[in-house]
């Protein structure tokens, strides 16, 4: 009890110090929320499920994920006519969209953070042996696919497959990606970066076309998501029992129906000009449906884990 006063008392006397110069610390300020103060500071207060444990963020490794490459797409399917009615992304966008593949064959999908380096969820990289990124059509190969072998994978140390806590999982590649038009790196997400409803934001996936379908589609596919306060997106998984807080973000049902296929499928949201990784298509609810009106699609915040991710990388490579 005593220890855990103590540590409440420090957390509170941290967040009253004003910057000044090299000192990581802030003004408080009366007008901002609760919420609002964790979005902004989350990164100077300690969370079990960040690992390392400490508040130094290693600038060198951060600065790789926002290379003047990363976010860029050659074609933005939000002005092509025939994206548009279809849904279906032209070549050239979403060249970071990968798929994690058993025995050749498509299981689930991931993200190109580095040229050596794909987040996917934990749930999903267990079975993988390979990734393929810079395809289309999975009917129609081409000169510009690349398969690159799965050298190891990283799943987070309290993944929760029952509750999908912390799923979230790195991928090392034997090989280096090569960047083209065809395939590029995502930026990461930074402290500053705010992912609301006024965000234009995507997601990607290979996944069913129709709910009570199970063929998988032949086209890369494409929706535009809004995404939902994250009041709406805790009370509509409290009533599936399903935990969810700020290491989880929601997308709106309407514009996307999330099934089985979809396991990893990134959600990116254009932040000036270039797309940022907001986060990880982690779970269906408990009942194994797909996504419905009622129960949004939840997402692992990616943000939350960049300590982690940063460690693992580091570590590793």
């Amino acid at each position: 009890m005593i220890i855990s006063l103590l540590l409440s008392l420090m957390t509170f006397l941290w967040m009253i110090l004003v910057v000044n110069g090299d000192n990581c610390t802030f003004d408080i300020n009366p007008s901002l929320s609760i919420y609002e103060y964790e979005r902004r500071y989350s990164r100077f207060i300690f969370k079990s499920y960040q690992k390392p444990r400490h508040f130094v963020r290693n600038w060198r490794l951060a600065s790789k994920f926002n290379s003047s490459l990363c976010g860029r797409m050659v074609v933005d399917p939000s002005t092509t006519i025939y994206g548009l009615e279809a849904r279906i992304a032209p070549v050239k966008s979403f060249p970071w969209h990968v798929t994690l593949l058993r025995k050749k064959k498509d299981l689930c999908n991931g993200i190109l953070i580095l040229s050596r380096w794909v987040l996917t969820i934990a749930s999903c990289s267990l079975n993988t042996d390979q990734i393929s990124i810079g395809i289309w059509n999975v009917n129609s190969l081409t000169s510009y696919e690349q398969e690159v072998k799965i050298s190891k994978r990283f799943e987070h140390e309290d993944y929760n497959p029952w509750t999908a806590e912390n799923n979230i999982a790195l991928v090392r590649l034997q090989e280096e990606v090569k960047f083209n038009d065809y395939a590029r790196p995502i930026c990461f997400p930074t402290m500053e970066t705010n992912f609301d409803s006024a965000a234009k934001c995507f997601v990607t996936s290979f996944g069913m076309t129709e709910p009570d379908s199970f063929m998988k589609g032949e086209f890369l596919r494409y929706s535009a998501v809004t995404i939902l306060p994250q009041e709406a997106c805790s009370y509509s998984r409290s009533l599936l029992s399903r935990n969810t807080d700020r290491r989880n973000i929601c997308t709106n049902y309407d514009a996307a129906t999330l099934c089985y296929g979809d396991d990893g499928i990134p959600l990116v949201c254009e932040v000036n000009g270039t797309y940022r990784l907001a986060g990880l298509f982690s779970s269906l609810n408990n009942l194994g449906d797909c996504v419905t009106p009622y129960f949004p699609a939840k997402y692992t915040r990616v943000f939350e884990y960049a300590d982690w991710i940063y460690y693992v990388i580091e570590k590793n490579s």
